[in-house]
């Protein structure tokens, strides 16, 4: 492999693990299909004419990094043009040259004050300096922030909700992703399910409607668990298994112009309505009512 590096006053060619130097303005460069032939054509007083020659193939050069043989001989070129002034600087960094920039070191965290180069569009493209505080904010004024307030009151009001309006909701059971849900599926109950039970314990935070299919024994309905709001709904359907069967009450539950029920009617829907009564820490059954 080879490396031919830019140096102050010439040119460091490492070529299968030989080193050769040779000053920018001794230095003759040839193209021959895809190797670059380097050679050292001092003068007659330099005592070097024609005795370094190098020929080296485009497919073994790993520095500098270029596309191909044409931009490899432009780039080393450019180093020992003496029409310029005589090769280039080691430090700049080049529009023909790839990694440059990827060698400097790195800054971890850097802050508003850090300087960046630009070439500004506006000033045909004169190189200036700006600072990272600089850059154009990149917010979306259309966004909705979760730090700022009063974004949702300037919306155009939609006064009449349709059952297929939607949504936008952060999904508990999927790692708070985005989802879109109607507005039938928020005012529709929570439906918990079971088909007997000895002791129904609802919970008030995910349970709007509970239901019993076919109780089997004598049944608790037990303190809700969760924490139900003031004015909240629960409604209890039960059905038994075909035989009668007792229902017990905790005490939380009170009966408000009501009796409540002591046994189910074999195979009658029985329905239970309460409201939850934050004041006293009730659930205030409102309705009993069991199918003809």
């Amino acid at each position: 492999m080879a490396t031919i590096t830019n140096l102050t006053s010439g040119i460091e060619i490492d070529f299968k693990g030989a080193i050769t130097y040779i000053k920018h303005g001794n230095v003759k460069l040839l193209k021959r299909g895809t190797n670059i032939n380097i050679y050292d054509d001092s003068d007659d007083d330099g005592n070097q004419r024609g005795q370094v020659y190098i020929s080296i193939p485009f497919s073994e050069v790993t520095s500098p990094s270029t596309g191909d043989i044409d931009a490899l001989y432009s780039t080393v070129r450019g180093y020992i043009d003496v029409s310029a002034g005589g090769g280039t600087d080691a430090n700049a960094v080049h529009v023909n040259v790839g990694g440059e920039i990827n060698g400097i070191t790195a800054k971890g965290t850097p802050t508003t004050s850090d300087i960046l180069l630009i070439e500004d569009a506006a000033d045909s493209n004169n190189k200036k300096k700006i600072t990272i505080a600089d850059l154009p904010a990149t917010s979306d004024a259309n966004a909705v922030h979760v730090n700022a307030a009063n974004e949702i009151t300037t919306i155009t009001e939609k006064t009449t909700v349709a059952s297929d309006d939607e949504f936008i909701i952060e999904d508990s059971a999927d790692s708070g992703n985005k989802k879109s849900i109607k507005r039938k599926a928020v005012v529709n109950p929570i439906v918990s399910s079971t088909a007997s039970t000895a002791t129904l314990t609802v919970d008030a935070d995910s349970t709007d409607f509970a239901v019993i299919t076919a109780q089997a024994e004598g049944l608790t309905i037990a303190a809700p668990t969760g924490s139900p709001v003031q004015g909240q709904k629960l409604i209890i359907r039960l059905k038994d298994d075909g035989s009668a069967r007792s229902i017990a009450f905790n005490a939380i539950f009170t009966a408000i112009g009501v009796t409540l029920p002591t046994t189910t009617t074999v195979s009658k829907k029985l329905y239970i309505g309460c409201i939850y009564n934050d004041t006293d820490t009730k659930w205030d059954v409102i309705a009993v009512k069991t199918e003809a």
